[in-house]
């Protein structure tokens, strides 16, 4: 199947360029934007989305976002990408990203180029959290009880009469300039205290508001097509980990590796197939994820949120399945939008094929600073070995968990670069490995914990107002 997937891609990509912004590879694809190298990851202030032309010394064409909202880096990353090197291409230009803004649309539109992706609009109302009943999470899909109010004018006895004493308050995505991104604007109440304190946040949008519910985080990605929704196999998340953060709803990676029951996996398919039907039907294709919660007392599943994008763990799903010299699912979401599935494609023998093909796992480790501060030292990217009392070394250059050899190696990436803000919760570095990085209690093996504070303590930090943003950056390419 994968040669005959990836023969039918190459004919449908035949007088094409596939411009990307993210970092997984594909095998099989012509493509003119390449994986960001490891070697400049350190050195060039990515947003994990930047572009890194073949040949060309890499530039920062944008002010530093998290100081600076005078230019939105996506609108001019892609206006000098079209004006210096785009304009003059002979190919038809595709467009591909990790996640999808007003402003990328409006280059599209601008510059010509096609979107493997679906309308932002869409994209916007999916990460609705108030709007899940819109794309199948309904009574017996996947739904909690919830309320939908702006909590201004509540109280937290109405609440609790309603949902119990300890309950939810969520916003979603994009709304009113908040991002909720890896659980920031999630908050669990516990009490009249805790739900004041929330109120203080003064947010002018209505709430998610949810009965708490006790479990474990689980999460799936699949790829809605007209040949029906294909879903990968589940795995857990590792959120609000007391040795990451001290955010209870915080994101702080994946483990493919922990045990989860027979039953729960066939339910989470059947809720994830149900949804991504729905999806199809209001014209979303391709890749998305949906993070469940599996509750302690009954086993119950219930959707906590639909992603519609590639999510954190897509990357290492690519390169896991790349590494059991499997067809990365990514494959599927361009055969979906080049209508090029070969004939003979079942999603069945896909699943069946891709069954138990993962494990190992991704932390991410978050900045313990208590206020924004920018690195002028820290761990670098690439491939790490522990010595004999647990302290990592550098072992080699690396960019993809498939490079690990020995499950004693762990793989560093997205490591902050120098002069960039780092806001309290920020991504410092993410950690990969091929053992499973959770115990059975659900805390991250000490062995983990070990490496991740030897490797933060590398960290040198400055003032947040050290470097002036508004100064051109240029890569110093070895």
């Amino acid at each position: 199947m994968q040669d005959k997937v990836l023969q039918s891609l190459k004919a449908a990509m035949k007088g094409k360029k596939l411009i990307r912004m993210c970092d997984t590879l594909e095998q099989g694809l012509e493509q003119i934007v390449l994986p960001i190298p490891q070697e400049i990851w350190y050195k060039y202030p990515s947003l994990d989305e930047d572009i890194i032309k073949p040949h060309v010394d890499s530039y920062r064409p944008f002010s530093n976002r998290a100081r600076d909202r005078k230019y939105t880096y996506d609108a001019v990353i892609w206006k000098i990408l079209a004006d210096d090197y785009l304009k003059d291409s002979k190919n038809e230009l595709l467009f591909f990203c990790f996640r999808k803004s007003t402003n990328l649309e409006e280059a599209c539109e601008q510059y010509g180029f096609k979107e493997l992706m679906p309308d932002y609009k869409l994209y916007k109302e999916i990460q609705e959290k108030n709007l899940l009943h819109k794309f199948g999470v309904v009574e017996g899909c996947g739904a909690i009880p919830s309320l939908r109010e702006n909590i201004q004018g509540m109280k937290y006895d109405q609440i609790a009469k309603k949902l119990g004493n300890k309950f939810v308050v969520q916003y979603s995505v994009n709304l009113q300039g908040y991002s909720s991104s890896g659980g920031r604007d999630t908050y669990v109440v516990e009490n009249k205290e805790d739900f004041e304190e929330v109120k203080k946040k003064n947010y002018p949008v209505p709430a998610r508001i949810t009965r708490y519910i006790s479990g474990i985080d689980l999460s799936v990605n699949a790829v809605s097509t007209v040949k029906g929704t294909i879903a990968l196999d589940s795995f857990t998340q590792i959120i609000g980990a007391k040795e990451i953060t001290d955010h209870a709803s915080m994101y702080c990676g994946v483990d493919f590796s922990m045990d989860i029951p027979p039953e729960v996996k066939k339910e989470m398919k059947r809720i994830t197939k149900a949804v991504g039907n729905e999806l199809y039907k209001k014209q979303y294709r391709g890749i998305f994820g949906i993070d469940f919660l599996l509750e302690n007392k009954t086993n119950n599943v219930y959707v906590l949120e639909i992603n519609p994008r590639f999510t954190r763990a897509t990357n290492m799903i690519s390169f896991l399945l790349k590494k059991k010299k499997l067809l990365p699912h990514i494959a599927l979401h361009f055969c979906e939008y080049f209508d090029c599935f070969p004939e003979g494609f079942t999603i069945e023998e896909y699943e069946e094929e891709t069954k138990n093909s993962l494990d190992g796992g991704l932390i991410y480790v978050r900045s313990r600073e208590n206020d924004v501060v920018q690195a002028i030292e820290g761990p670098g990217p690439g491939i790490y070995e522990l010595e004999e009392d647990g302290t990592p070394h550098f072992l080699k250059e690396g960019y993809a968990v498939d490079q690990l050899t020995d499950k004693n190696q762990m793989l560093i990436t997205h490591a902050h670069p120098h002069s960039r803000n780092i806001p309290p919760y920020e991504r410092a570095f993410l950690l990969h490995t091929l053992e499973p990085c959770l115990a059975k209690e659900h805390h991250i093996r000490e062995k983990f914990t070990k490496a991740i504070d030897a490797l933060y303590d590398r960290f040198k930090f400055v003032p947040k107002d050290t470097y002036n943003s508004d100064v051109p950056y240029q890569a110093d390419i070895q």
